[in-house]
């Protein structure tokens, strides 16, 4: 717009120029400089203002975790990569470093009354279809013809599986996504529609994976079970297994869950806090020994299944002060104080 005026503006100097070649300058005429600089002035203050480029704003993929409202709490996990939200009423409990619960305020036995679970670990290599094609797999293994539904979400833009009806004391919505590496496995529970709890857990759901954000994940290597099979006898062996109490238990044998204190005992694919979970026998209930033991980080590990259910999978017999596993001869007399 201005080039086009300043043209403007050159043509009507040249006419002037030329109108006072012929007539000559005259007393009371202006001086062809003062009409000049009449005529640019009037032209440029004719010109709409020019306007200074705003600079436009520059998109980023920074990632972030969202702002927490009213009754809502902001958890971050982020050498774990993660951040997320969840109502007020709940606490953070950590198993270790890759593993968090939540569980309703108030008298709390660590995480086996949770509502949520957030669990990391390497996908080596995995996609979340094919963890969840591995976790249906276990399950049928162990109950034939179970009915296990499989729909799918997505958690921070990254797709995801969502599994009901895998085995286990509590029923539960499993949620599996893979992001950067890492598999990141969600369970609610207990995921019982008809409870009368249902409503407060579904929105804890809906709360979690809505607000679920990947950050930037430091590095981090999972330590190593270090998984050392012990022979298995016919008869309990003292075993060289640091900082555990001696075994009670053999393979063939039963036993049960101890009821003091009354808390359940974690299932997992293979021996050792690094596997994954697959389900909890309860306070109580009785199992059979299939196999064992092994030492995985100071705890010894046995192939369990559930006598109620099936489920199989390896538990630990206790700590370095307590034995969780109660020894009995058969199973009518498991779980009997």
């Amino acid at each position: 717009m201005r080039k086009t005026s300043f043209a403007l503006v050159m043509l009507t100097v040249l006419a002037l120029t030329a109108c006072t070649a012929s007539t000559g300058v005259g007393a009371t005429q202006p001086s062809f400089s003062d009409q000049v600089a009449s005529v640019v002035a009037g032209t440029l203050q004719a010109l709409p203002p020019s306007k200074t480029p705003e600079p436009s704003p520059q998109p980023t993929d920074e990632p972030g975790c969202p702002d927490p409202t009213q009754g809502m709490k902001l958890f971050t996990q982020e050498s774990m990569g993660y951040c997320l939200l969840y109502p007020q009423g709940y606490l953070e409990i950590y198993t270790d470093p890759a593993q968090v619960c939540l569980v309703p305020e108030g008298p709390t036995m660590g995480c086996h009354n949770a509502n949520a679970f957030i669990n990391v670990e390497p996908a080596a290599g995995r996609t979340a279809d094919q963890i969840a094609d591995e976790a249906i797999a276990d399950a049928e293994a162990v109950i034939p013809g179970i009915g296990i539904r499989r729909t799918g979400a997505t958690v921070s833009g990254e797709s995801a599986v969502v599994l009901e009806g895998l085995p286990g004391v509590a029923s539960s919505r499993n949620v599996v996504v893979v992001h950067d590496g890492r598999l990141y496995e969600l369970i609610f529970v207990p995921w019982d529609e008809t409870g009368e709890d249902f409503a407060r857990i579904e929105s804890l759901y809906e709360t979690i994976i809505h607000s679920f954000s990947f950050l930037p994940a430091t590095a981090w290597t999972p330590s190593p079970a270090q998984s050392t099979p012990i022979p298995s006898t016919s008869t309990p062996i003292a075993l060289a297994c640091p900082n555990a109490l001696p075994t009670r238990l053999q393979v063939g044998g039963y036993a049960f869950v101890s009821l003091d204190p009354p808390l359940s005992n974690r299932v997992r694919n293979g021996p050792g806090p690094d596997n994954r979970i697959i389900g909890d026998i309860e306070p109580g209930e009785a199992m059979k020994i299939l196999k064992g033991p092994e030492c995985a980080q100071d705890r010894l590990w046995w192939e369990v299944q559930a006598l109620e259910g099936g489920l199989t999978g390896w538990t630990a017999e206790g700590d370095n002060k307590d034995y969780w596993l109660v020894p009995c001869s058969s199973p009518t007399n498991c779980g009997v104080p």
